[in-house]
């Protein structure tokens, strides 16, 4: 009985902030895999507009791995898109490595 209640009083005090988090992630990573089959240049904007607002929601020390994330699903796909999305990939990738590079905040 003890053992049960020592394990329910672990699952009551994990943190339940890598649901939001992963929200944010899922939010960024769908906007983009729309924009990049739309392949439209002007896309462009709202494509760092879901980058940023994944940022600003995420913890500092998550930002980046959450980015490589992402970025590393784009990679894998990459060979399946058409030249158009392709081009836009490229392009998000470029954004990816600056934001990835530069400063956490």
């Amino acid at each position: 009985m003890l053992a049960l209640h020592a394990v329910n009083s672990l699952e009551d005090a994990r943190p339940r902030a890598h649901i939001a988090l992963m929200s944010h992630i899922d939010d960024c990573f769908n906007t983009l895999r729309l924009l990049i089959a739309a392949g439209d240049p002007t896309g462009m904007t709202a494509a760092k507009e879901a980058i940023e607002r994944y940022w600003a929601a995420t913890p500092l020390r998550a930002r980046k791995s959450g980015l490589l994330y992402v970025q590393q699903i784009l990679h894998d796909r990459r060979d399946k898109l058409g030249p158009q999305s392709r081009d836009f990939a490229d392009t998000l990738d470029a954004y990816f490595e600056r934001k990835l590079g530069g400063p956490l905040e």
